[in-house]
């Protein structure tokens, strides 16, 4: 709590530095390190120092950029907005703790071509550079002749994944079951809302390793997201096993449909309920966004790839600091900051 409130690593300060400099890290990578006193936390260390923005914490303090649980945030009113979410207000982002500290950093790594251009209007120091993540290109798996027809959900039972906007349309479609993976803080509500419909079906949390058939038997992947997601892990998981997926148009997920041509979007229940019946029931259709899906995966999206961008932006970074003395020091001012 005192972490989340001061922005500071407090009662961590002492372990981590001693840890920091007892191993003299080359580099420093932050993933999802709120509650561990950051942006505090980023003036600890002398390493090349990258942060990855699997969510928009850096811009929105509940990160789903979710504006009164209900709507896309268009307007800020973070005040307010926090303890509509039930959280505590973070009074350190009325202050500049966060434009000096985040210029400890060397760089923003979006993992999505939307979420570079937010962080991209927010900062100008430091350098804000897109790095899609990757998912293992893992054999596909033998079909189950015996698995139902169902559709796939897999992630964090949260409001604004937007499950919930799922059950209406498969309360009419009767033709396929609707499968959910992943618990979370939205899980309660989720079931008794589909408590009425037996073709709804929540599995729990599932390993890597059990994901694998549920993927390649399902006639395709829904993400049926209502906030701006930074990336989509789920679709690549799903190509990786040449299953298609259907997503609703926001954030990555555009993107990643647009790029792969693996799947298609959705803006209404009336063209959800299309994109379900046609995948259904055309199975070449069906076969050939699952193949495409995988070669767009093994051509863009591969460990390999990621791994060498990485390593250059490390090189990159590097080299940026020779040249400029001020490159990841907390030093420089909050001027540079957009806001």
């Amino acid at each position: 709590m005192i972490a989340h409130q001061t922005g500071q690593p407090l009662f961590y300060a002492p372990q981590i530095k001693k840890i920091l400099e007892e191993g003299s890290f080359d580099v420093l990578h932050y993933h999802n390190p709120s509650l561990l006193g950051a942006p505090g936390l980023f003036a600890l260390g002398r390493g090349i120092k990258l942060y990855t923005a699997h969510a928009h914490w850096l811009l929105c303090p509940t990160h789903f950029l979710w504006r009164y649980r209900r709507e896309l945030c268009t307007r800020k009113s973070c005040f307010l907005c926090t303890i509509h979410a039930t959280r505590p207000p973070q009074l350190w982002r009325w202050t500049n703790l966060l434009s000096r500290m985040i210029q400890c950093l060397d760089a923003i790594l979006c993992p999505s071509l939307s979420c570079w251009q937010r962080h991209s209007e927010a900062w100008t120091r430091p350098q804000v550079l897109h790095l899609p993540h990757f998912a293992p290109a893992r054999p596909v798996t033998e079909v189950d002749p015996a698995a139902p027809p169902y559709f796939l959900v897999v992630g964090r039972l949260e409001k604004p994944k937007g499950i919930q906007t799922l059950f209406p349309v498969f309360a009419t479609y009767r033709q396929a079951e609707l499968w959910i993976a992943g618990v979370g803080g939205y899980g309660k509500d989720l079931r008794r809302m589909a408590a009425g419909n037996p073709r709804i079906k929540f599995l729990g949390q599932k390993t890597e390793t059990e994901l694998q058939p549920l993927y390649r038997n399902a006639i395709a992947v829904i993400v049926p997201s209502l906030c701006p997601e930074a990336f989509g892990l789920v679709v690549l998981e799903g190509f990786a096993q040449e299953t298609p997926t259907i997503a609703r148009p926001v954030g990555g997920l555009t993107e990643i449909i647009e790029e792969s041509g693996g799947g298609c979007l959705y803006s209404t229940q009336e063209e959800l309920i299309q994109a379900v019946s046609r995948l259904q029931h055309n199975a070449e259709h069906r076969r050939e966004l699952g193949r495409t899906g995988r070669r767009a995966l093994l051509s863009k999206w591969t460990e390999q790839i990621h791994v060498s961008r990485y390593l250059d932006i490390i090189h990159s970074s590097q080299l940026q600091r020779m040249s400029d003395p001020e490159a990841g020091s907390c030093r420089v001012g909050s001027g540079d900051a957009r806001r």
